[in-house]
């Protein structure tokens, strides 16, 4: 029992090994250095038309990304769906929201509520949840100024 183990152990190291580079491979690799970061991956996520001025798009193709597939109008979409059971049609978009505060949005990202999972820094970096909040929060902020 112990021989076939042993038998096993090295036919699998030397099966790990026959798979290394035979020089001949055409495949290289990117540098670090040349490789785009997170924010620049997710700024390039293309993304619909918005009436919401001077916000970063960063903060858009965050919520692109990360959100708009939870909290989009619309059935389907289980974050909205959600916030109409507990706060009714009125608070249940939200984007169209006029209750939100951006400290507070940051952390529901960070920690989670209800059904809605935390996301941490490795996923959505700090300057990423800046930008996402004042998108966010742009649209119902600009009608608020317009109301005064």
């Amino acid at each position: 029992m112990r021989f076939s183990k042993q038998v096993m152990l090295l036919c699998a190291v030397l099966g790990v090994a026959s798979c290394g580079d035979d020089g001949d491979s055409k495949l290289t690799s990117v540098p670090a250095s040349q490789q785009p970061s997170r924010t620049e991956q997710v700024a390039a996520v293309p993304v619909a038309s918005s009436n919401a001025q001077n916000v970063s798009s960063g903060g858009k193709a965050v919520y692109v990304h990360y959100c708009a597939g939870c909290h989009d109008p619309g059935p389907g979409h289980p974050g909205t769906m959600r916030l109409e059971v507990r706060l009714g049609a009125d608070g249940s978009v939200l984007r169209e929201r006029q209750d939100l505060a951006p400290e507070y949005l940051k952390i529901v990202v960070r920690n989670g509520f209800q059904m809605m999972p935390a996301f941490r820094p490795t996923e959505i970096a700090d300057a990423e949840l800046e930008d996402l909040a004042a998108y966010v929060t742009a649209k119902h902020e600009s009608k608020a100024a317009n109301a005064q």
